[in-house]
């Protein structure tokens, strides 16, 4: 997260908090390549409690959005992919106040090559991987 926040910083370039990336040719692989996700996009948060709580993503909805392959891992499970420098691309979501971001990274190029940045919205969903799939396809 780090390269991510410090290459753009010693470019020169802008990318604000609310910046959105799509890096066509670098997303055309996940065709054919695993999108890891996190698990921990099934916590749901109620914004009127403030309590999160376990809420599993619908596997049928889900492929139905995203109809490439994609496959759902433990957090511990992703860092050891991502330590390890296997070519992979992975799914980040950050749940930012009333504000979500849904990010997907080159593993091995260490690229941020996603951004997707959605006011208003607490949990990630199965759309979120559908607004994705149209810039795959």
């Amino acid at each position: 997260y780090l390269k991510v926040v410090n290459d753009p910083l010693l470019k020169g370039d802008e990318q604000g908090p609310s910046s959105e990336l799509v890096n066509k040719k670098a997303l055309a692989t996940l065709r054919s390549d695993t999108l890891f996700v996190p698990d921990y996009v099934d916590i749901t948060f109620n914004p009127f409690t403030g309590k999160e709580h376990s809420d599993s993503l619908e596997m049928d909805k889900v492929h139905k959005e995203y109809p490439f392959p994609i496959r759902f891992v433990s957090n511990e499970e992703l860092n050891e992919r991502i330590l390890s420098g296997r070519p992979m691309k992975y799914l980040v979501y950050i749940k930012n106040s009333n504000v979500k971001i849904v990010d997907v990274f080159d593993g091995q190029a260490g690229d941020l090559i996603y951004v997707n940045y959605v006011r208003i919205s607490y949990n990630f969903k199965a759309k979120d991987l559908g607004r994705l799939a149209k810039h795959v396809d």
